[in-house]
């Protein structure tokens, strides 16, 4: 089944010093707002980033699914980025999302990709932006959403 991941992203500060191997950072805002069997990215005015997943269990409009994501810092020698997000994964069983999100925890840091298990019981395997030499993890969210229509 389809699902839309409704997001926010916003740059709150951009920086460059103008040299060829010059200083710089950028600064973002970024947060996951619903999820609905369609897009809100299709809705006039609304200003949303959508992702869409295709998950391995069905839902209705009005059932709880559980958005596991995070922000995490990247860069290299002369600058970094904060606040960049992720959308990582849909639950809809909150155990085996709790689940997913102690390895994230464990693991985020220091391997290249997770594996965790899905709501059916199938191992996948995710990479994680916040390993690296220059990265790391700035938060890990569990967010309930309740599907819109």
């Amino acid at each position: 089944m389809k699902l839309y991941v409704n997001y926010h992203e916003q740059c709150l500060e951009d920086y460059w010093d103008g040299e060829e191997y010059g200083d710089w950072h950028r600064e973002w805002e970024y947060d996951v707002k619903s999820v609905g069997l369609s897009s809100l990215a299709d809705w006039a005015g609304v200003g949303y980033d959508v992702e869409e997943f295709t998950t391995d269990f069905d839902v209705d409009p009005g059932d709880r699914v559980y958005v596991l994501w995070m922000t995490y810092r990247t860069g290299d020698t002369f600058g970094h980025e904060t606040g960049s997000g992720e959308i990582l994964w849909v639950f809809k069983d909150r155990t085996a999302a709790e689940a997913a999100r102690e390895i994230w925890e464990a693991n985020a840091r220091d391997a290249y990709s997770v594996e965790f298990l899905t709501d059916t019981g199938k191992t996948v395997q995710v990479s994680s932006p916040a390993s690296g030499y220059f990265e790391d993890l700035g938060v890990l969210e569990l967010t309930e959403f309740v599907v819109n229509p």
